[in-house]
């Protein structure tokens, strides 16, 4: 009787891997990775989800603040310099002509200009990029040097809140979703290398598909795998913190109104920026590009470069507390009797400028 079921093609129920053709089996395979990578990345949105309530937006914004979440350290080193510039504490050097133009190129540089203003009546990251531009240098050069030391220190109460938050992707994946992402990884893989192993004993020579696909497919899996930079809450705390924002996204299209005029369009934003600029607020929030094209739009020629590859939450902004009751001196000082951005951490009171 087996003989018989042999004889009739058979040999395709004992064994449906080894005997269906190549092309059917390329076609399955790549329905079980396409499969198995949408389980893999729905595991791992469920395993980092927070169970926290909806962050509400802070009375006061603190740019400074918001930069960090949208973008880490790096956000915050742009905006004290947009702060800087804008204060009149950092200057642009003056446009080389002639020869020395096309020697120079067209990315500008900068320079300090204390206007015998003590140094040391700015905060510990002001400081770090005053020192900085006592040479003339471009804006990128201070993501080169000891400056990130800096920037560290005056960060920590940003990163300690967003921590408490829960706004990043910190929490590790559950060891049972972990098992159950390397149980599909193996199996998937494990059945190509079954059929390539068959087809290489069989002196077949078109299996470079499938071996393209079983060198990539752990390749894939770490991709899918990959959180971004910035949790659930965190994302949709950024997007109302935006919406709120949304008029100063482009400074060339903000109109000055008085802050206190009932009729302005921008009252509520006005309101949430507290004493800081709207240059700052809107550097905190969008980031370089919302300089373009404004009065600043030599620091967005600067930084443009450098702002296309921060692996940041793009756009994002992000405001809120600070920890409880805690100070944002270091990362907010601006000196020159300036605002902190607002200072207003979400009712954290991470106002004042230091010293």
């Amino acid at each position: 009787m087996l003989e018989q079921v042999l004889a009739h093609g058979g040999l395709w129920l004992l064994d449906p891997v080894i005997h269906l053709p190549g092309p059917e089996f390329l076609f399955l395979f790549s329905v079980l990775v396409v499969i198995g990578l949408i389980a893999t990345r729905i595991l791992v949105n469920r395993s980092t989800r927070s169970d926290l309530p909806r962050l509400k937006i802070p009375e006061l914004l603190d740019p400074y603040a918001i930069a960090y979440l949208r973008g880490g350290d790096t956000e915050v080193i742009r905006t004290a310099m947009v702060e800087l510039v804008e204060e009149g504490w950092i200057v642009q050097e003056s446009a080389p002509t002639g020869l020395l133009k096309k020697v120079a190129g067209d990315t500008p540089k900068w320079k300090t200009d204390l206007q015998g203003k003590p140094i040391e009546n700015f905060g510990l990251l002001q400081q770090g990029l005053l020192k900085h531009f006592q040479v003339p240098h471009d804006g990128a050069s201070v993501f080169n040097g000891s400056l990130r030391l800096s920037v560290r220190e005056a960060s920590k109460i940003y990163r300690k809140w967003v921590k408490d938050e829960e706004l990043l992707n910190n929490r590790p994946i559950d060891p049972t979703v972990r098992l159950s992402i390397w149980s599909t990884f193996l199996a998937i893989e494990g059945l190509g290398v079954y059929k390539l192993l068959h087809a290489l004993s069989e002196h077949r020579s078109n299996v470079a598909f499938l071996g393209f696909g079983l060198f990539i497919l752990g390749f894939l899996f770490y991709l899918v795998t990959l959180r971004t930079r910035l949790s659930s809450r965190g994302i949709q705390f950024l997007k109302d913190i935006q919406t709120a924002c949304v008029s100063v996204r482009s400074l060339r299209n903000t109109v000055p109104e008085p802050a206190h005029s009932r009729h302005s369009t921008r009252s509520g934003v006005l309101a949430l920026a507290g004493d800081a600029s709207m240059p700052l607020l809107a550097m905190g929030v969008f980031g370089i590009s919302s300089l373009q094209g404004s009065q600043l739009d030599p620091l967005f020629v600067s930084y443009r470069k450098s702002a296309a590859n921060v692996s940041g939450c793009s756009g994002a902004g992000c405001g809120g507390s600070c920890g409880d009751g805690s100070s944002c001196g270091g990362g907010s000082s601006c000196g020159g009797g300036s605002s902190c951005g607002g200072g207003g951490c979400g009712g954290g009171g991470c106002g004042g400028c230091g010293s």
